[in-house]
């Protein structure tokens, strides 16, 4: 399915595991088998048929705890995927420290990490990807600390978190906007959180996420005076049109272009 979705359209997908990320209502009564199935049968399956770069985690108590999360994502590495987890969006579990224990490309939410976690996130190179329409959605007040990470010197990537779970939204326009609002990102910090930051989230920013000789040409001419803009407006769509890798794949007119004619 994975390749079929890729082969229709020319946005390049990066697959991810999510087995562990919640535990099948079958199995919620013998959730220990269940890991027992994901490290000796799922996992092995996921890389003999290479269908997925990442495996990633859900650390908190109530789906896979530390112990049950360094057990899988241990067996995922030595099976040669990269790691993600998704940590300390409920609870000051420790996650982030997991995060950096294990050599994860990312930590995502993030919404309960305390100042030991930043520090091991920022001493390991794990880029914290934050989500930050999801509080929102979940009715929740606590929001992950983006401008203490930044002043740490970490470089957060922001993601709109897009799922028919928790939060529903697909546009990265509206998400810049409450990463300004909410973590007191200046717009060049958002700017590089949703581009150059989210490419290295990935393992891509020496290909992507910049516009400079050798990097692959996707970018997006937007319909707006300037980059301060994309943050300052809110709930209108500016793209004019999408180039992937140096093609023009969308182009939109503007919705009063015969205005004045």
């Amino acid at each position: 399915m994975l390749r079929e979705a890729q082969r229709l359209h020319p946005l390049e997908l990066v697959p991810t595991f999510l087995g562990a990320h919640e535990v099948p209502a079958e199995h919620r009564a013998h959730k220990q088998e269940y890991v027992r199935i994901l490290l000796e049968e799922m996992l092995p399956a996921v890389r003999a048929h290479g269908v997925s770069e990442y495996c990633a985690a859900f650390t908190e108590s109530h789906v896979f705890g530390l112990e049950e999360s360094r057990r899988i994502l241990s067996r995922a590495r030595e099976l040669g995927l990269r790691l993600r987890l998704h940590a300390d969006q409920l609870t000051p579990l420790g996650g982030a420290q997991l995060a950096a224990e294990l050599g994860a490309d990312s930590a995502d939410h993030l919404e309960f990490v305390d100042d030991p976690g930043i520090e091991a996130l920022g001493a390991a190179g794990v880029v914290p990807v934050l989500c930050p329409l999801v509080p929102l959605y979940l009715r929740q007040t606590q929001e992950a600390p983006g401008r203490r990470m930044i002043d740490a010197g970490l470089a957060p990537a922001l993601a709109t978190d897009f799922n028919p779970g928790s939060c529903y939204l697909q546009s990265m326009h509206e998400v810049l906007t409450f990463g300004a609002l909410r973590y007191r990102m200046s717009a060049s910090e958002a700017l590089a959180a949703a581009t150059l930051n989210a490419a290295c989230s990935l393992g891509r920013g020496a290909a992507l996420g910049t516009l400079e000789p050798g990097k692959q040409a996707d970018l997006l001419v937007l319909d707006l005076p300037n980059h301060e803009h994309l943050v300052y407006e809110f709930g209108r769509n500016p793209v004019r049109a999408v180039v992937k890798r140096g093609r023009v794949v969308v182009r939109r007119e503007p919705a009063c272009s015969n205005l004045g004619s």
